[in-house]
């Protein structure tokens, strides 16, 4: 979880009043954080991942400000129409092929105002960012530009510039291998020909994303007038990361101006896209999930307390959520902003109406039993969202789209239907890992989702795994699934042979018991390999459990 250290002095600032330590310590968990520690002039806080606006003091100040009943209501930030023109090369559509953008004029940065927004760069990196892989942000000082600004695909030994704190200009792939931030990093982008650059109109290299800025556009409490890229992989997230940003900075002082995207084929977008979503709630939903009984007037002022804009007609809430909110995504976050509003302390605490002694789900003994036999067996657990998109599920494992359960209103192409396998996600995680040691070997238990045409769906439980390594085999393969079948009482599997297009013919096999098809395994696939980057051989298996649900309980 995300810490912070939030000072009385500093915080006083952007709220317009002063507060002290004690304040704080009182009021700061109501706002849903946790008091990590209390120095001499200082509360740690830990947050939620989903609140990364509270990664900097005008963040939290916002929020508070809301709760001290200071400000209520939406908080508008005016936006300048666009002076500067960024153009997008094409070429980067296949790399890294999403670009968001903003100035920032008239502000004045101390050094702590340095330290924050550093501070709020890594933690979107790391959060919205999924460690600059999604979403990289780089901040220049603007008058050491000269407009306009071009996105570009520059050849990796071809180009160079001074990185960031080096004395010495490097190539891109100089970079790579010899400053941290290009060791780091570097596995984003290293299976391209080309890599992604940010240059002026002069020539002069900006940024190299997700990697490091320029050494020619470095921040100091000199700085007056900030330039924003935001490069990633998916817009909507990349859009909010900059609002985020783009919000601490307004609160800071500074005037937010747009800049204008131009792609090649003549279109235009421009950000940011302060445009905010609306949800609405019911009031009896609002009272049946908090057990309270609120009037309207008191929902109300919950949710201006919370810094959103309101409308009521009647029993339904319409609710318009600030940019910045990335964690407001259904109605049932908005019934955890009204307890917020109304105040946590004064919720009713009830008991339950009956006294039981838990226990674990049949389901969660099965899952338990096969984790100790894959971790025994080498295996190390990962967990992969439901949610996944057809290239993951589908054109990245040389498997037909077939009928699945699909997302109606996805806002990103990465999470737009609900898996049906666990393997196609565990092979992008051994993609991801290629820069790290070998052997690999990782396992995956969990739901998966099958589409049933007009029956709707049916949620299985199901148990994957994958191994990379120089000999990894067929046999390898058959000995993990018979271990795993001997574990849960199968004494007599057979085998017939196997034309899943994720593995080799000939080398993958259909595993059957009393009748019944529980899964397959084998080698994967060449191509499948090369799709993913994998320069390993590799093999997998998956096995359906739900026919072990309650047999497992009596083994």
């Amino acid at each position: 979880m995300p810490v912070i250290e939030v000072y009385p002095e500093r915080l006083s600032r952007f709220l317009g009043i002063d507060v002290d330590l004690k304040q704080l310590v009182n009021d700061l968990p109501w706002l849903a954080t946790d008091i990590e520690d209390v120095g001499e002039n200082f509360v740690k806080i830990e947050y939620n991942p989903n609140r990364p606006d509270f990664s900097s003091h005008p963040g939290i100040a916002r929020a508070y400000a809301g709760f001290l009943e200071i400000k209520l209501g939406y908080p508008e930030v005016d936006v300048a129409e666009p002076k500067i023109d960024f153009y997008f090369n094409e070429e980067l559509k296949s790399i890294r092929g999403v670009l968001c953008s903003a100035v920032v004029r008239n502000i004045q940065l101390s050094e702590e105002d340095l330290k924050e927004i550093i501070n709020i760069q890594e933690v979107l990196h790391q959060g919205i960012g999924r460690n600059r892989r999604k979403v990289s942000i780089g901040i220049h000082d603007l008058d050491k530009i000269k407009p306009p600004v071009y996105y570009i695909a520059a050849d990796p030994e071809k180009t160079s510039f001074k990185p960031l704190g080096m004395d010495r200009s490097m190539t891109l792939n100089q970079i790579l291998s010899e400053v941290d931030k290009g060791v780091e990093y570097g596995h984003i982008i290293k299976s391209f020909e080309k890599y992604p650059l940010i240059i002026d109109s002069a020539g002069e290299v900006l940024s190299f994303p997700p990697i490091i800025n320029s050494e020619l556009t470095r921040l100091t409490p000199e700085t007056r007038n900030l330039f924003i890229d935001v490069t990633a992989l998916d817009e909507y997230y990349a859009s909010r990361a900059l609002n985020i940003l783009l919000y601490a900075l307004s609160d800071m002082g500074g005037s937010i101006e747009a800049v204008r995207i131009i792609y090649q084929d003549g279109s235009v977008k421009t950000y940011p896209d302060f445009k905010p979503r609306e949800i609405s709630v019911e009031a009896g939903y609002i009272k049946s999930l908090l057990g309270e009984d609120l009037d309207n007037t008191e929902i109300y002022r919950s949710l201006l307390k919370c810094r959103f804009s309101v409308k009521n007609d009647g029993e339904t809430f319409y609710v318009r959520i600030p940019p910045y909110r990335v964690d407001v995504m259904h109605k049932v976050d908005l019934v955890e902003e009204v307890a917020i509003g109304h105040g946590l302390w004064r919720l009713t605490p009830t008991y339950p109406r009956s006294v039981t002694i838990g226990s674990k789900h049949p389901e969660t003994v099965l899952q338990d039993r096969v984790r100790m036999v894959m971790v025994g067996l080498g295996y190390t657990e990962v967990f992969n969202f439901i949610i996944t998109s057809e290239e993951k599920n589908y054109h990245r494992v040389r498997r037909p789209v077939t009928e699945r359960v699909r997302l109606a209103n996805s806002s990103s192409t990465e999470l737009t239907m609900l898996r049906d396998s666990l393997l196609p996600c565990l092979i992008w995680n051994l993609s991801l890992s290629r820069h790290e040691k070998y052997p690999q070997r990782i396992f995956e238990t969990g739901p998966i989702v099958k589409a049933e045409g007009d029956k709707g769906f049916s949620i299985k439980l199901s148990i994957a795994g994958v191994s990379t390594h120089s000999s990894a085999s067929f046999s390898e393969a058959k000995a993990v699934v018979l271990s795993l079948l001997n574990s849960l009482g199968v004494e007599k599997p057979y085998f017939e042979k196997s034309d899943d297009p994720l593995f080799t013919p000939g080398r993958a096999a259909n595993v059957f018991y009393e009748g019944k098809l529980l899964g397959v395994f084998g080698e994967i696939h060449p191509e499948v390999l090369e799709l993913n980057g994998l320069e390993n051989p590799a093999i997998g298996f998956e096995i359906e459990l739900d026919s072990f649900i309650n047999k497992c309980s009596k083994l």
